[in-house]
């Protein structure tokens, strides 16, 4: 009998799809936290430290790790520990300059905390919280340092302030420049943040509710480089001129409107890099153009997420992540929230270039039909939100513009085959959400249905109409560890058997009657409709991986090293008695662990 189910299991596998799967960039390296982080965090552009807000500043050295955990050092100030961008000094609001070479040398003498040297601050400008900093010019001896603050934080009609410091490095000195308002054309504002090298700002705008890049002008006017078409949290520059990277995390479902203190419910958070090119260069006809964008990550249980990227120098990417991991007390799963700083390499990731900021700032014609570009982003997302998410928050337009870039193309192509014609008519009928202010609140609103807005071409797409818009790039070659002290990312055997199995072995569709996941865990419930996990049907997948029948495609979307930790971890399951004949089928199909 048992024989009988694996040629049902195996036959029917092959012409299944992981229509859930996502081509997202995973982190590098993971550095478990062992506080919960307030705010914001800022990263050493050398590299190795990171500051890190949680009951005061604390300074975190991901080179001195043990069991995947930094160790910390308590530096001065309630909030916003930011490195300028050489590296060289360590700033506090409202304005104040340490040493960050004494910082550095008492964290690897094993200190707790450290007073260091203090240069100053600037003189009567720029006194509110949360602060970034740009290199104007810099020799070996002598760097001039901008330095803005947020006042618009809580007062829209405030001023961007600033001021300017020239620093001696060999003598610590620091001397206030010049000082003032920046760009009065901006008229709301929130999170500001300036570049490396001091030339440009970019703002959340209240009103557009979308992150927008300025040219900075001391002597009037700011003009506009780029509107990003989203509300972003703190933007992160990279470190080069052009081609130009940014880094931003966007919230799902529901938005923040200034600054935050973590994750809360109704929410999720995730990081993009976005490409733009920079034409014109400090000209009056400079424009930025986006080229394409990168999500880092696709987080769909709420209160999880990774958010506030900081580029280092090298290109890579720090930032935080939260998890809700399960785990077994008693018998009853309970859910611990963890707190890591995660490492990532943009390059290792695929940069889709189909992104429109005005598409994001505005799905609608004139007329009031959906623009042509909209129609098929939003059926994607909503099959994939219905037949892969879990979760209960509702999405809004841009949310769901955001999904199909990160789709990989052969799960979108199965997804569009598996659900278009059976839920077109659901996805017709669902409201187009917008996020939209109520008091100092942001809510969702429904602008009509989908159906209301759409065109009579709309209306007759057909699947191969709308699997035109799956995302045509194939993923590059992913990365591997840097070679640092930090945990290497791993999945656990539990989540690669749902993410490679559960997209048609789960309780909704049980392909062979077989059923490997139930909502965001392992099902080992068997009924009269299916069989969960258990030691029959794990010896059923194990022959179907290791012939190469396992997932659609066999190899391609299952290394090796995945094989093995699923046969290691199934092979577990089989009664001990069993288990060395199995083990023998196994090796005799090339199979190891």
């Amino acid at each position: 009998m048992k024989y009988l189910l694996l040629f049902s299991f195996a036959a029917l596998s092959a012409n299944a799809q992981d229509f859930c799967r996502m081509d997202v960039n995973p982190p590098l390296e993971r550095f478990q936290l062992d506080v919960q982080p307030s705010y914001f965090i800022s990263a050493d552009p050398n590299g190795r430290y990171v500051g890190v807000i949680s009951s005061g500043n604390n300074i975190y050295d991901m080179e001195d790790v043990t069991d995947g955990r930094p160790k910390s050092i308590k530096v001065p100030g309630s909030y916003d520990p930011v490195f300028t961008p050489d590296g060289k000094y360590l700033t506090i609001p409202t304005g104040i300059f340490y040493d960050a070479s004494e910082v550095r040398s008492a964290m690897q003498k094993g200190d707790a905390s450290i007073t260091p040297s203090s240069l100053g601050k600037g003189d009567g400008a720029a006194q509110s919280p949360y602060q970034s900093i740009g290199v104007l010019s810099q020799t070996a001896t002598n760097s001039s340092y901008m330095y803005l603050s947020d006042v618009k934080e809580g007062n829209s009609s405030a001023n961007l302030e600033y001021f300017v410091v020239d620093v001696d490095h060999t003598e610590k000195t620091l001397l206030t420049k010049s000082k003032g308002n920046l760009c009065g054309n901006i008229p709301e504002g929130n999170t500001p943040m300036v570049s490396q090298d001091g030339k440009y700002v970019s703002i959340l705008n209240t009103a557009t509710r979308s992150t927008q890049i300025y040219r900075i002008n001391l002597e009037g006017s700011c003009p506009m480089m780029v509107d990003l078409g989203i509300p972003t949290g703190k933007v992160s520059f990279d470190f080069s001129a052009n081609p130009r990277r940014l880094a931003f995390h966007v919230d799902r479902a529901s938005t923040n409107v200034t600054w935050f203190s973590g994750l809360g419910r109704g929410i999720t958070k995730d990081t993009y890099v976005m490409d733009l090119n920079v034409t014109g260069a400090g000209r009056d006809n400079e424009k930025w153009n986006v080229t394409g964008v990168q999500r880092l990550g696709v987080h769909s249980e709420e209160s999880t997420g990774t958010y506030y990227p900081r580029f280092r120098r090298d290109g890579t990417l720090v930032a935080i992540s939260v998890d809700n991991e399960p785990r077994t007390v008693d018998g009853v799963t309970v859910s611990d929230t963890n707190y890591y700083l995660d490492v990532f390499q943009p390059r290792n990731g695929r940069t889709n270039r189909s992104y429109d900021p005005a598409m994001m700032l505005d799905p609608f014609c004139d007329n009031g039909t959906l623009k042509d570009k909209a129609f098929a982003p939003l059926a994607l997302a909503y099959l994939w939100k219905n037949a892969c998410d879990q979760s209960t928050m509702a999405d809004r337009y841009r949310d769901s513009l955001l999904l199909p870039p990160s789709m990989d193309h052969d799960a979108c192509v199965a997804l569009v085959d598996r659900f278009w014609n059976q839920r077109k008519e659901a996805f017709l009928n669902s409201p187009v959400l917008f996020d939209e202010f109520n008091g100092p609140n942001v809510t969702n609103a429904a602008h009509g249905t989908v159906r209301e807005h759409a065109t009579p071409g709309m209306l007759a797409f057909t699947p191969a109409q709308l699997k035109q818009s799956c995302p045509a790039e194939r993923a590059r070659a992913r990365g591997t560890n840097t070679g640092g002290n930090g945990r290497t990312v791993e999945t656990s055997p539990e989540q690669l058997m749902m993410n490679k199995c559960g997209g048609c072995h789960d309780t909704e569709h049980t392909s062979a009657g077989i059923a490997f996941q139930s909502g965001h865990n392992i099902n080992r419930t068997t009924n009269n409709r299916y069989q969960g996990l258990n030691a029959d049907t794990a010896q059923m997948a194990m022959m179907a991986i290791w012939g190469d029948r396992m997932p659609p495609g066999g190899s391609e979307h299952l290394r090796d090293a995945d094989k093995k930790k699923m046969t290691k971890y199934l092979i577990d399951m089989l009664p001990a008695a069993d288990r060395d004949g199995f083990q023998t089928q196994i090796r005799e199909m090339g199979g190891s662990w």
